[in-house]
């Protein structure tokens, strides 16, 4: 601003060609920034319920078709596997006493027949399901025999699983095998029931549609 002598006060502004227009460019600039920071915050927002959603949707799912598939009938002659659920996943147990004898890595009938209810279901979901077998084992050392390690005997027990199920009709290029021996227990090793309990082969069910994105804990 200057004094403008003939008439004795400051003008307010001096007219500078562009200025105006490249001061009313800025304003839109900052206006279209704005719209798009909450178009991006409405779509996250958006994006999170729907998953959410969707999650709950497919544990409602495993919930329903694993109660379907293990709930003894009444004339059932065969103890249910236990299951349970994390991370929108079902989670299968073959404990040993049902699915095995002590210290062996053939199935016994009554882990047969358990594997024969759900052969069927799985079949009919694999294009839903990713499929894991993974054997475990308590931390009691092996005592020789047939056994070098925990890890072999889970190996081998995950594999007699493995199988079956083929040998039932689940394609063997859905199913993934591991065994991981005492590493991942269930319960601590600290009495003879929870080393019972962590004496098992898991049949993981983990839906793909869960795959794309990691979610937090249910």
């Amino acid at each position: 601003m200057r004094l403008n002598p003939a008439r004795g006060y400051r003008l307010d502004r001096q007219f500078r060609p562009g200025h105006d227009d490249a001061r009313n460019e800025d304003l839109w600039l900052i206006t279209m920034s704005d719209v798009m920071s909450l178009l991006l915050i409405f779509f996250l927002v958006w994006y999170a319920l729907k998953t959410h959603e969707q999650f709950n949707l497919i544990t409602h799912q495993n919930e329903k078709i694993s109660h379907k598939l293990l709930h003894p009938d009444p004339d059932a002659t065969f103890r249910v596997a236990p299951v349970r659920h994390a991370k929108g996943e079902t989670v299968i147990e073959l404990l040993e006493g049902t699915g095995f004898d002590e210290g062996e890595a053939r199935l016994t009938p009554d882990g047969m027949r358990i594997l024969e209810r759900i052969a069927p279901h799985i079949k009919e979901n694999m294009g839903q399901w990713e499929v894991w077998i993974i054997g475990h084992t308590d931390d009691t050392p092996v005592g020789g025999g047939r056994w070098d390690s925990n890890i072999s005997l889970s190996i081998a027990r995950a594999t007699a699983v493995w199988k079956y199920l083929v040998e039932l009709g689940v394609s063997p290029t859905r199913l993934n095998l591991q065994g991981v021996g005492s590493l991942h227990p269930r319960v601590p090793n600290d009495t003879p029931e929870h080393r019972r309990m962590n004496r098992r082969v898991e049949i993981v069910l983990k839906p793909l549609s869960l795959q794309a994105a990691e979610l937090p804990d249910a």
